[in-house]
């Protein structure tokens, strides 16, 4: 882009310039140097908006991003003539990212996910358009203070990586409105939790929580809320041993996620919320605890028996 735009300001400069240019034959000098500026300042102004209108980069609707082509090879991707949107590179065994990657500056959503990466990428950081990055089983241990560089990030896809701990910038990257932990090693949620108020689903199951933030209840948006522990075959495993008042306060919640938990007790406002289903399975709610939510939600569904 920054080539064409400097090739049309030569052109114009041989144009009207005020040796050999074809208006030399036809002006005096002086109308001529008028002419010239005017020219060159339309022009200049011409080209700075095509050119910024140029380099802006179109930012997909959901939808749109839904029905994107998949690139599935960095080759097919880089050869591609249209602009690509979507590329999947899970499941190749990648140890690092391919190079090129980068000069894809038009990606939105790309997914490495159960591939031997062990560290993050950095070369992601680049693709500042990406609105899902999902790289669940990829052997991450850290996640970079530097990833709140991803400004429109909305779906963060972390699952089974084996992370203990989650870098403060991450809360402050308030256009997520998906967030999938689980299966990790983490043993605590920042109250910072509360800044990502777009957040629709979070997903902390099969962690080592033993509580939530309060600050949870800043949540307004969020509908689905898995914070289960692992329960799997014959395999136990309960996090969590309490969750807070506050949870009573995301009216929009749906659906509530707390088996596998050593939760005895729900919040005491159950009527303030709505929803539509509650799974229990495997925690340690009794039988009035129980009966107290079916008064209060009605219409929920419940999942699970007391063991």
């Amino acid at each position: 882009m920054a080539i064409s735009c400097l090739l049309s300001t030569d052109v114009l400069s041989w144009y009207i310039g005020p040796t050999d240019g074809p208006m030399r034959k036809y002006l005096p000098d002086k109308l001529l140097k008028t002419t010239k500026t005017t020219l060159s300042i339309l022009l200049v102004l011409l080209l700075f908006t095509h050119c910024s209108q140029s380099q802006d980069m179109k930012l997909l609707t959901k939808n749109e991003l839904i029905q994107a082509e998949v690139y599935t090879s960095i080759e097919e991707a880089l050869n591609s003539s249209e602009p690509v949107y979507k590329l999947s590179l899970a499941g190749e065994g990648l140890e690092s990212l391919p190079e090129g990657i980068t000069e894809l500056t038009q990606l939105q959503q790309l997914s490495i996910g159960d591939n031997a990466l062990k560290t993050f990428p950095m070369e992601v950081l680049k693709l500042e358009y990406l609105q899902e990055l999902n790289m669940p089983y990829s052997g991450i241990r850290h996640i970079p203070k530097e990833i709140n560089q991803l400004k429109h990030l909305k779906q963060f896809a972390l699952r089974g990586n084996g992370l203990s701990e989650l870098p403060d910038e991450l809360f402050s990257m308030t256009s997520l409105t998906s967030l999938h932990l689980a299966d990790n090693q983490l043993e605590s949620l920042s109250p910072l939790i509360g800044q990502l108020k777009q957040l629709d689903v979070l997903d902390m199951a099969e962690n080592k929580l033993k509580e939530l933030p309060k600050e949870i209840g800043q949540l307004e948006n969020l509908r689905l809320l898995y914070v289960n522990g692992l329960s799997e075959n014959r395999k136990v495993v309960k996090q969590l041993d309490a969750i807070p008042e506050s949870l009573t306060q995301l009216n929009n919640l749906r659906i509530l996620d707390i088996s596998a938990t050593n939760i005895s007790q729900l919040p005491k406002d159950l009527e303030a919320m709505a929803l539509d289903e509650i799974n229990i399975f495997r925690s340690n709610l009794s039988k009035s605890e129980i009966e107290r939510f079916e008064r209060a939600q009605p219409k929920a569904k419940i999942i699970g028996n007391i063991e």
